[in-house]
């Protein structure tokens, strides 16, 4: 496990000279299934290592879930295949785009070019989008907000302790539960596990973190200028932020109340868009339903947003 990390975290020393030169390259990683000629011609050794909290031969992706991948200048991450943003990789997320990309081992750094002083993004597919095709397009692009940092390296991160780095003491206590440093956001995992459709899904994502174009953030990037146009578009009282917007407003905590009577359930909504999703997944208790569930939550906040 500590050769698997030194490999792929740290980008140095010997051993890793060695596995390059007996293997090749290590991108786009098997870390979470990303080697794409599968294991053909390597040892059993090395499938092993390889293949170290993939889901598919382990228990629990417990270990895939310690690791973040953290992008300096993009030149050994995997666009599609790295989890990046968050802890599912991009390829998973926009399948249909994934299939048509003419790009899929491509890395970050070969994807995005700076130019006239911005970043920019150079998506090259196999053939023309479809309509719907060209909406998680530019729902990929809402996604992909993060840019890469001019001289650092990138590096993989061990989350579950303050140093980043992995240690067997830290494995342990995750394993058991004892003093686990938790995710700062372990909710946004729960939002990609639904039936609804993927720009329904992205923009839930984007919710959770503040993201929308709500009238607070356009003030916040100067989009709107004067302080008077950032008032709610419902009632007119209050400034327009997520958390206003999606559960406080007098239009709209009306909405929330009827649904959960609907569902069969007492409910005092929390005045935070995080809050209100931690008790609305805590009505799920059934794991049967849990689809279902988040399907209600994606159709509730889609409506409010484009009321």
């Amino acid at each position: 496990m500590e050769l698997y990390l030194q490999v792929h975290a740290n980008n140095l020393g010997l051993w890793r000279d060695i596995l390059l030169a007996r293997y090749g390259s290590l991108f786009p990683s098997p870390y979470l299934g990303g080697r794409p000629n599968d294991f053909t011609g390597v040892s059993l050794w090395w499938k092993d290592v390889s293949l170290l909290g993939d889901s598919t031969v382990t228990c629990s992706d417990w270990f895939s879930d310690g690791m973040i991948r953290r992008v300096g200048n993009g030149r050994e991450t995997a666009f599609w295949f790295d989890p990046w943003l968050g802890s599912v990789p991009l390829k998973n997320r926009f399948q249909r785009l994934f299939q048509v990309s003419e790009q899929c081992l491509n890395l970050i750094g070969d994807m995005i070019s700076w130019v006239q002083g911005e970043w920019n993004w150079d998506f090259r597919w196999k053939r023309e989008l479809s309509l719907e095709e060209f909406d998680l397009a530019h729902d990929l692009m809402q996604v992909v907000t993060q840019s890469p940092t001019l001289g650092v390296e990138d590096s993989w991160v061990w989350k579950y302790d303050p140093s980043g780095r992995f240690s067997v003491r830290s494995a342990y206590l995750t394993l058991t539960g004892s003093e686990v440093v938790s995710d700062p956001n372990p909710l946004l995992s729960r939002v990609w596990k639904s039936w609804a459709p993927s720009k329904v899904i992205v923009f839930s994502w984007q919710l959770l973190q503040d993201r929308v174009a709500t009238r607070q953030n356009l003030l916040r990037r100067r989009v709107i200028r004067d302080i008077s146009d950032s008032f709610c578009a419902l009632c007119g009282v209050s400034v327009e932020s997520v958390d206003h917007l999606f559960t406080s407003c007098d239009s709209i905590f009306p909405v929330w109340y009827k649904l959960v009577r609907w569902l069969g359930f007492q409910f005092v909504s929390p005045n935070s868009i995080i809050g209100l999703f931690e008790g609305f997944l805590g009505f799920s208790v059934n794991r049967k339903f849990r689809l279902g569930w988040m399907l209600i939550w994606h159709a509730a906040v889609w409506s409010i947003w484009n009321s």
